[in-house]
C-alpha cells in the first residue's frame, strides 16, 4: 500500500466518522444493498436449492414451532 492510498483511506474514515455519509450517497448504497441481496439469494438458490425450498416444510398437528 502506498502513502497516497493510506492517507486517502485515513481521510475518508475521519470524514465519515465526523460528518457521516453524504446524503446523496445513501440512495446509491441502498440500491447496491438491494441488488446484492437479490444476487445473493438468486445464486444461493441455484447452488443449494434444498435450503431455500420452504414449501416442503410442514408442521404436524401436534408439533410446536421451534422444537426440533
Amino acid at each position: 500500500m502506498n502513502a497516497e492510498t493510506f492517507f486517502l483511506t485515513l481521510f475518508l474514515g475521519w470524514y465519515i466518522s465526523c460528518y457521516g455519509i453524504p446524503q446523496n450517497l445513501l440512495p446509491l448504497l441502498l440500491q447496491f444493498y438491494h441488488k446484492f441481496d437479490e444476487f445473493f439469494y438468486y445464486y444461493n438458490n441455484i447452488i443449494y436449492p434444498e435450503y431455500f425450498n420452504l414449501n416442503d416444510y410442514t408442521l404436524e398437528k401436534g408439533e410446536v414451532e421451534g422444537e426440533v
